[in-house]
């Protein structure tokens, strides 16, 4: 017999019949379609976490950080030097605690992020993560501040509301005694101009943007002076190798250059996503061969039903080699057919994932850090996926592979069956 008549009889063995045979194989199929949809599902999302936050992290912030001991000053020429000598887009920002309180009397701790609007929208990506009811007040002015949707919904804030920021440091001074040069006072009034939303609970939560000038003031720093200095790459990936290159210039001396990589410790982050894709993996393809043996009992049924067919194909000729082919192949048909549907069935979940997420509520945004499910496809694993469970189900079947093939052509023929 060729081989493709071992394909062909395989095939007519799985053929849909009227039967419980029939039944029993279409049910077999379940296992491999949940085990398959379940690790797509689970590896493309653990692909797709620190992916996403480093795309929020970097949008936010800068691709490299400049900063020293204390305050930055002379911040201008230090930016004039960036862009001259580096060609690197630059922008100073002020970042410091402050109490924020409503006219109601809430409040809450937050840190300020004094920037300017004008060098900051050639470094991070705030003005597009403005919210629609914002308008252009990413543009905003000494006596305004920006805060997230997050504290928005918190504090029960609406755009052109006013409130009071609390200077801790200048609260600090005077507790010590001490009077702060220029404005005295502890606690200012500012405006709402605008709402924005990073996706990054971390960020949401803790933080608002203010103007800089404003920013100094409430941090008693002096104009012309920053806490720190944003620089812009064409190639974010390479903010290491360029940080390095940055501190053999002199005019960087005293300072401290940290890249996006290590300030938001990406590398413990990737560690900690690829140990748990690695342990949830390993999990669900132990249920992937539960759905295996699933495959195996099937085959078995087949065995046991077709006892005569396989007696006669042995009485007239047919190798025990030929049987096992017959029913390696049909384990093989069941795990491509199941691989199949739980990649379609993956991939359906993940398009949808929002709506799954409502529905089950499952997503956990303060441990992932992230407001919504995120997703990347890696060729490589979904390959890794399919193959290993088709290899899995033709291992299964080779038991009853092996059983057939030792069937008697004698005691076959006796056979009821």
């Amino acid at each position: 017999m060729l081989l493709k008549g071992e394909f062909f009889l395989a095939w007519r063995y799985l053929k849909p019949q009227k039967s419980m045979i029939s039944l029993l194989t279409y049910t077999s199929l379940l296992g491999p379609i949940l085990g398959v949809g379940i690790l797509i599902v689970v590896v493309s999302v653990m692909n797709g976490i620190p992916r996403e936050l480093e795309k929020k992290f970097i949008s936010y912030n800068a691709h490299l950080t400049v900063t020293g001991t204390g305050s930055l000053n002379n911040i201008s020429s230090l930016m004039q030097h960036i862009e001259q000598s580096h060609s690197y887009k630059s922008s100073p920002v002020t970042i410091g605690p402050v109490l924020i309180e409503t006219k109601n009397g809430d409040s809450e701790v937050l840190l300020t992020k004094g920037i300017l609007p004008e060098k900051d929208k050639d470094v991070s990506k705030l003005k597009d993560m403005m919210t629609d009811d914002a308008g252009n007040s990413f543009f905003i002015n000494p006596n305004e501040v920006i805060i997230s949707k997050n504290i928005k919904d918190l504090l029960k804030l609406n755009i052109g509301d006013e409130v009071v920021l609390h200077s801790p440091e200048k609260y600090k001074n005077q507790l010590n005694g001490a009077q702060p040069e220029g404005n005295p006072v502890s606690a200012a009034k500012f405006k709402i101009a605008g709402i924005f939303s990073t996706g990054v609970p971390e960020i949401d939560k803790n933080f608002m943007v203010t103007h800089l000038e404003a920013a100094n003031n409430l941090m008693l720093l002096k104009n012309g002076q920053a806490t720190q200095i944003e620089i812009a790459l064409k190639n974010p990936e390479k903010a290491e190798e360029i940080a390095i290159k940055l501190k053999e210039d002199k005019k960087f001396k005293d300072l401290r250059i940290t890249p996006w990589q290590q300030q938001h410790n990406v590398r413990h982050l990737y560690s900690w996503v690829n140990h748990q894709k690695a342990m949830m993996t390993f999990v669900l393809f132990f249920i992937v061969i539960g759905a295996a043996i699933g495959v195996a009992a099937c085959l078995f049924s087949l065995v046991i039903q077709k006892t005569k067919e396989i007696g006669i194909l042995k009485a007239t000729g047919v190798k025990p080699m030929a049987i096992i082919i017959v029913f390696l192949t049909m384990g093989g048909f069941l795990g491509s057919i199941g691989a199949g549907l739980g990649l379609g069935g993956g991939l359906l979940t993940l398009h949808y994932r929002k709506e799954v997420t409502e529905i089950f509520g499952f997503w956990d945004k303060e441990l992932y850090k992230l407001e919504n499910v995120p997703v990347h496809y890696e060729f490589g694993d979904i390959s890794m996926i399919l193959v290993i469970t088709v290899l899995i189900c033709i291992a299964a079947s080779t038991i009853p592979a092996l059983l057939a093939a030792a069937v008697h052509p004698v005691k076959a023929l006796q056979s009821k069956g």
